[in-house]
């Protein structure tokens, strides 16, 4: 006999993990031999030790996930339906833009997604340990009951049901990145289309200028025409009225005085002829010019001499201006090239005619809440596509956000402008750059992230429904930190007070306790519009 359990307690030592099958099958047996029915999964483990094994945490984790499975399903749907509207669709800004809003949020999903299966993987980790011990125990100790197998069953049914949930959550991966891959792959198609009707247009306009030589030599070319002013109420974004003063295009100013008037060359590198100034701001002064060779419209921001000769920070501006360039939305202004010549150098963006959002208030006010709430779609849409890309503005401010006649909304000076003041103050010791009732407290402290955007553009949403600004100083940080300022439904009778939640959680001196996308704070507006 004293052979026999030493031989039983080196099989326990030796091949542990074959015991708890053994032991659970032995209690299986004992307890149908004890009852002429098998209780349920987990019933006799509840009902003598009933914290002992976490099963309530595990049945949590799976009705969360089964929460988010259910919402990301409709989004699968629609971004399939949206794709399939790319196709057609001549119209494809606003399709991107809800796009765009659509993937934030089943990015969110997916990361909930993983904690959840983290967590579970976790706890099934600690189940298994302790059913591990458990049976050891009972087997050395001859004690083998119904619990053991009730144990056992749970474990088996929550081993099939994470695996069910691993399936899901690669299912979801695979169908976010297939929807990238195809969207890219929609995109390049109709780039290619684009490029080749450019060939016909452009190849059409050699052959005519050709034969029209004659007729135009000698003459004077006619200046580009402008965009006549168009009725307030015709504009999509806006109802009124009055009209607004004809569409300038993109030139946003800015804090520092205007550089010393200089010759501008007629024609810059050997395609782009200027035509006229049309702004001066922050960064130099702005050109209207005509791209020879794409025959398209474009703006020349020739950069300020303090910019030019800021030796690192010179850098650093170029680094940013590259990696803004690289950034292609339909609600940002493109940054077509950065030229150098003689010494001087430029920046060639798209050309947006139109009006800034500060023209906008200037002229009305306020704007009315399905008007502002269209304004902030857009530009939470151009952020959280730059956020994704690692750029984050720093300057967001009614200036920097343009509107066309269209009503299509478009950000400027992603993140060059807090490069050019930043380098500019330093060469000219000027105060500290920024807009200080737009900045975040954290920026004025030297930090920034994502949501110091998302909190300027908490400030712009605050104006735009209330024609004032939150914070007026002049202590700006204390103002913030506090919150000391009067919520929107306190400044107009006809703000609903739930838009006071949504502004003060935009406003929120703690980062974390702020939205963190732009998708976030859109989707808050929307639950009470």
């Amino acid at each position: 006999m004293p052979g026999r359990r030493h031989r039983l307690l080196l099989s326990i030592l030796v091949f542990p993990a074959f015991l708890l099958p053994a032991a659970a099958l032995a209690g299986t047996a004992a307890a149908n031999k004890r009852s002429h029915h098998r209780p349920g999964p987990g019933a006799g483990e509840a009902a003598s030790e009933p914290t002992k094994y976490p099963w309530p945490h595990l049945d949590q984790l799976i009705a969360q996930f089964e929460k988010l499975k259910s919402e990301a399903g409709p989004i699968l749907v629609r971004l399939e339906e949206i794709r399939g509207g790319l196709r057609g669709s001549s119209d494809a800004h606003t399709l991107l833009t809800e796009r765009n809003m659509l993937r934030s949020r089943l990015g969110e999903i997916l990361r909930e997604g993983e904690e959840l299966v983290e967590s579970f993987r976790s706890t099934q980790k600690f189940i298994h340990v302790k059913a591990l011990t458990k049976g050891m125990q009972m087997t050395l100790k001859h004690q083998e009951t119904a619990q053991t197998s009730n144990v056992l069953l749970n474990i088996m049914r929550y081993d099939e049901t994470f695996a069910g949930i691993k399936r899901d959550m690669m299912r979801l991966h695979g169908a976010f990145a297939s929807d990238e891959a195809a969207v890219k792959a929609i995109q390049t198609e109709r780039a290619k289309e684009a490029n080749f009707r450019l060939m016909l247009v452009v190849g059409a306009g050699a052959v005519m200028s050709t034969l029209g030589l004659a007729f135009w030599m000698g003459r004077r070319r006619p200046e580009m025409p402008t965009l006549e002013a168009r009725p307030y109420e015709e504009v999509p974004l806006m109802t009124g009225n009055s009209a607004l003063p004809a569409p300038v295009p993109s030139a946003s100013p800015g804090p520092l005085p205007p550089p010393a008037a200089e010759a501008m060359p007629a024609t810059l590198g050997e395609n782009y002829r200027v035509i006229k100034e049309i702004g001066r701001g922050g960064m130099g002064v702005v050109y209207e010019a005509m791209d020879e060779t794409l025959a398209r419209k474009v703006a020349i921001k020739r950069m300020r001499p303090e910019v030019l000769s800021g030796g690192r920070e010179l850098e650093q501006f170029f680094s940013e201006a590259r990696l803004v360039a690289s950034l292609k939305h339909p609600c940002l202004v493109e940054i077509y090239a950065i030229h150098k010549e003689k010494g001087e150098v430029y920046l060639i963006f798209e050309f947006v005619e139109g009006w800034t959002l500060q023209q906008m208030l200037d002229h009305r006010r306020k704007l009315p809440a399905t008007q502002a709430n269209f304004v902030l779609r857009q530009i939470a849409s151009a952020l959280d596509y730059a956020h994704s890309q690692k750029v984050i503005h720093r300057d967001l401010k009614p200036s920097n956000v343009m509107i066309t006649p269209k009503g299509v909304v478009k950000v400027m000076d992603f993140g060059i402008a807090y490069q050019a003041k930043k380098t500019a103050a330093r060469m000219t010791r000027a105060e500290a750059w920024g807009t200080p009732p737009y900045m975040a407290p954290e920026q004025e402290l030297g930090n920034v992230a994502k949501e110091s955007d998302v909190f300027s553009l908490g400030v712009l949403y605050y104006e735009m429904l209330t024609g004032k600004l939150p914070f007026e100083g002049p202590n700006f940080l204390a103002q913030k930190r506090e919150m000391l300022y009067l919520a929107p439904s306190k400044v107009s009778a006809d703000i609903s007070p739930s838009v006071d939640d949504v502004v003060r959680t935009a406003l929120a001196p703690d980062v974390s306790q702020r939205f963190h996308s732009g998708a976030e704070f859109v989707l808050a507006v929307e639950k009470i519009s």
